[in-house]
């Protein structure tokens, strides 16, 4: 639904990204499995559709990586059961490893990758859900309280160091190790804190550091979905732009591996957030069905129900995908509430209140202060898109 906001300029934005993977020798891997790609690919264009440089694979646009999607599984048709495809596939699953599996002792990506989407959610606007708008996105633990891990550590309570610092598997330390961190409190300052922590008997000077594991954890409260499943390509599991910020409902519950746009490279352009020919926001509109004539909708939802018009359009898909109509309907009572302040306070009564104001708030000022609809697009607030169709629907039956 929500259209993914990259920085204008995004050179810097990419060359960050690709320094997560910079060091990790990728390119002479890549060079052998693509030569075997270009030798069995049908595509007069094979030798372009996979970048030379695995570079513009990880950082490469959208639009590329469809290309690279769409012949993948062409040639994985017409080479399924080879055991040199198998053996082929199984390399480029730890090539581009974004989770390691037990099995596949390749770096896991994942860590970072998430690390890096919070390092960088104020230029992304990264807020909310960007298939349903219906949950926020945003990182919490620790990290929502303190500024850093240090001063997580110098200033965390008992309760707090024993709830977050836990085992790989999850279970808690003992008494013993858990006594051992908080003891450095009184030892060490807040820039010193950190590599004492690091240094502790259990995990003492293993990599990655014990720091590191907990922040990279702590921060990733939220998903990242292949929008090209990766299951069914694994070159496109680290691309950058492949990566839609998402709900756990969304990505586990409802799309998981599904492939939305099949093998038509039109709707796969169309339906990504990370597209640049994405533009839901514009083509889509909620309403209410049908239109209210009831004064008070809210004591009569049962009459109402909320629509994505136009019916027959392009985001269908991504409509029956995600399930919004039957998610948002759960919260009707939300755009009902919003009917009906909208009702009770017309043009002309605004203009009554600004009145009594005497001057010292504009129309606007005193519409956002009742309807909120400015304030949710730009604290970009759950229900925002909603909120302004909504409003706009109204005003434009009011003129």
């Amino acid at each position: 639904m929500k259209k993914i906001h990259y920085p204008e300029d995004r050179t810097a934005f990419e060359y960050s990204y690709w320094q997560i993977f910079k060091e990790s020798g990728l390119q002479t891997e890549w060079t052998r499995l693509r030569r075997k790609l270009i030798a069995w690919s049908d595509s007069p264009d094979k030798s372009t559709i996979y970048p030379d440089q695995i570079q513009d694979v990880i950082c490469g646009k959208y639009e590329i990586l469809v290309d690279i999607y769409l012949d993948y599984k062409k040639i994985k048709k017409n080479k399924i059961g080879d055991a040199e495809w198998v053996t082929l596939e199984t390399d480029l699953f730890s090539l581009f490893s974004y989770n390691a599996s037990k099995e596949d002792h390749s770096h896991a990506f994942q860590p970072e990758i998430a690390e890096f989407f919070m390092g960088h959610a104020v230029e992304l606007e990264l807020h909310v859900c960007h298939y349903c708008e219906l949950a926020y996105v945003n990182a919490y633990g620790f990290s929502g309280v303190f500024k850093d891990f240090g001063r997580f550590l110098k200033n965390a309570t008992e309760g707090d160091i024993r709830h977050y610092i836990r085992r790989a598997d999850g279970n808690p330390y003992s008494d013993r190790i858990i006594g051992d961190v908080v003891e450095l409190q009184k030892k060490y300052s807040e820039k010193q804190i950190t590599e004492a922590f690091n240094n502790i008997g259990p995990w003492g000077g293993k990599e990655p550091k014990k720091s590191e594991t907990i922040a990279a954890k702590l921060r990733n409260h939220f998903d990242l979905d292949h929008f090209l499943p990766k299951s069914q390509c694994p070159i496109v599991g680290l691309s950058l732009y492949n990566l839609v910020p998402s709900c756990a409902v969304c990505n586990e519950k409802l799309k998981g591996a599904d492939e939305i746009g099949g093998d038509d490279r039109a709707k796969w352009l169309t339906l990504s957030p990370t597209s640049d020919s994405y533009s839901f926001d514009k083509e889509v509109s909620i309403a209410i069905e049908p239109t209210p004539t009831d004064f008070k909708t809210k004591e009569t939802p049962e009459k109402y129900r909320l629509a994505f018009s136009p019916k027959a359009n392009k985001y269908e898909p991504i409509i029956r995908e995600f399930l919004l109509e039957e998610r948002y309907n759960y919260h009707k009572c939300e755009a009902l509430r919003l009917h009906d302040l909208l009702v009770d306070y017309p043009k002309t009564r605004i203009k009554m209140i600004k009145d009594v104001f005497k001057g010292s708030k504009t129309e606007k000022e005193i519409e956002n202060d009742i309807f909120g609809v400015e304030y949710n697009q730009a604290y970009h607030r759950c229900f925002s898109k909603m909120y302004s169709d909504i409003f706009q629907a109204h005003y434009k039956q009011d003129c």
